[in-house]
């Protein structure tokens, strides 16, 4: 699933949500969700450079002078309302395994795009489904996002399943908007979820 790693500066959100007050971290049964810190660099360039994973999710920062970079970023770009980006922790472990990102569409931030990146030795144990989750209640609850979006390269079939089990709609087919492993231009497949959609969904699993 796509994540955003750098760029420029945009205004800061509306009162609708102040991501500088936001919780420093969500916690699951099977992961936390939880900010990212300059020490987090060497395990993120690891895991989020293996083949199998910049395949689907396209390039991250290549180098640890870039991967601190890019943590300097997500904290800069919190701070200005823009985007929030966390770290994905198992349960047990203490240094995060991929990222899970909120990035606002619309300037009220009624619209958002959600991001989740996995290093592809934890794909399978259920990490996506829990902590996305989180990051869905955390949006729809106190963010007060009444539109999710996200982007999931075309071949890949473990995401798309991932997006269905979360409950979200397959809209269309972005042809050439993403670059594929060999330098090209391949698909993405855009999916939404509304927030009446997820609470339904969350009161029937309470039921």
């Amino acid at each position: 699933m796509a994540v955003q790693h750098f760029s420029s500066p945009g205004p800061a959100t509306s009162d609708l949500a102040d991501l500088r007050q936001c919780a420093t971290a969500l916690v699951g049964n099977r992961v936390t969700l939880r900010l990212l810190r300059r020490r987090d660099a060497p395990a993120l360039l690891a895991h989020l450079n293996s083949p199998a994973t910049v395949r689907f999710a396209g390039s991250a920062p290549a180098s640890l002078a870039d991967m601190q970079r890019f943590i300097a970023w997500t904290q800069r770009v919190r701070r200005q309302g823009r985007c929030l980006v966390y770290g994905v922790v198992p349960s047990g472990e203490s240094a995060p395994v991929g990222v899970a990102q909120l990035r606002k569409i619309e300037t009220d931030f009624s619209v958002a795009e959600l991001g989740f990146v996995l290093g592809d030795r934890h794909w399978g144990r259920g990490l996506f489904v829990e902590g996305a989750g989180l990051m869905l209640d955390f949006a729809f609850g106190s963010v007060g996002v009444h539109r999710i979006e996200a982007r999931v390269a075309e071949a890949n079939g473990r995401a798309h399943a991932a997006m269905r089990k979360i409950g979200a709609t397959r809209e269309a087919v972005l042809c050439g908007s993403c670059r594929d492993s060999d330098d090209g231009f391949g698909n993405h497949v855009l999916w939404s979820l509304l927030a009446p959609q997820w609470r339904r969904r969350q009161t029937v699993r309470v039921q």
